[in-house]
């Protein structure tokens, strides 16, 4: 099972944890760490982690210059905006990943998930109740127009070989730098998958 995590040093701590609760159920995962500003000791510790677990670590340097021009969403890192690009940072023999944020604890196996037929859909996501339940007026706001839904970006399921055939890396710069979509809400989804 392939992993994608982004992070960056203050993000450390939460991050060991949902890898401890994820290798309480998942042992033996892929774990793709993007990042840019994370010490060597950090890694090292992740490193330790994941190894003791029977996983593999493969961390994953991006230049965070790459998205200076990318909207201020304040307290959300620009690190939020790596899922963006795994079709270009993953290496091209990964045809499938899950992306966990790093402030979520796992519950569970998530064989289930990570296997579940896409249905010829690039992504798969999940809905958030909590925020899809809000008033209209809310929804609004965010442009965010019925039959969509508001999703939760801090889990979503890849079809990486189906995204690298059908998105272009730089109409996702495009659409983010000209619409000054926040990563973190729903309708910057909508827009690019």
């Amino acid at each position: 099972m392939n992993i994608v995590v982004s992070s960056n040093e203050n993000y450390i701590k939460p991050l060991e944890v949902m890898l401890l609760s994820l290798f309480k159920y998942n042992r033996g995962c892929n774990i793709f760490l993007l990042y840019s500003d994370i010490t060597c000791k950090s890694l090292n510790k992740l490193e330790n982690i994941i190894q003791l677990n029977k996983g593999t670590f493969n961390p994953i340097l991006v230049n965070k210059n790459l998205f200076e021009k990318f909207p201020d969403i304040g307290r959300i890192s620009k690190e939020a905006y790596y899922r963006l690009l795994v079709t270009e940072l993953l290496p091209q023999n990964v045809n499938r990943a899950l992306y966990l944020d790093t402030d979520i604890l796992i519950r569970g196996n998530l064989q289930d998930l990570y296997n579940m037929n896409l249905d010829g859909n690039l992504i798969a996501t999940v809905i958030d109740k909590m925020c899809d339940n809000e008033n209209e007026v809310h929804l609004e706001r965010i442009r965010l127009y019925r039959p969509y839904h508001y999703v939760n970006s801090g889990v979503l399921l890849f079809d990486l070989s189906s995204m690298r055939e059908n998105i272009n890396v730089n109409d996702i710069f495009k659409i983010i730098t000209e619409k000054k979509f926040n990563i973190c809400r729903s309708r910057c989804f909508k827009s690019i998958f």
